[in-house]
């Protein structure tokens, strides 16, 4: 948030008004931004749901069992994952380029983890078989 002054038409002077960083930013960069954020946040989903459902595949075979049904879930939400990570990376690139005001730093780890944690696994799944 900034504050800008703000003319009034009496003798009063300046008055600050707050302005967002939505009002700075020209509607591409903005959408963008929305795009990038929930690419995101779809990803850091995907990458929770992969977790459980790997875990109750894992937890529901580990004596010898037939697997169950959803035995195809986590496959899925890797691949989902993948996709969207790599979405989200490639527009965290672009909206940091296209915006004006420079995304938060919270944001910008958020999104790099989220879009990590698929080829992580995938490296991780290498090493491990």
């Amino acid at each position: 948030m900034q504050i800008v002054a703000k003319k009034k038409k009496s003798k009063q002077g300046l008055s600050p008004r707050v302005v967002s960083n939505l009002e700075i930013e020209d509607r591409p960069a903005v959408a963008v931004t929305v795009a990038w954020m929930l690419a995101s946040v779809c990803a850091a989903a995907a990458d929770v749901l992969w977790g459980v459902s790997r875990l109750l595949v894992v937890w529901a075979i580990r004596d010898g069992g037939n697997p169950p049904p959803y035995a195809l879930i986590p496959g899925a939400m890797w691949m989902i994952a993948l996709i969207t990570g790599t979405l989200g990376l490639v527009l965290m690139v672009v909206a940091y380029r296209v915006r004006t005001v420079e995304p938060p730093v919270s944001a910008l780890v958020f999104s790099v983890i989220a879009g990590l944690v698929p080829y992580v696994a995938l490296v991780a799944g290498l090493f491990w078989r």
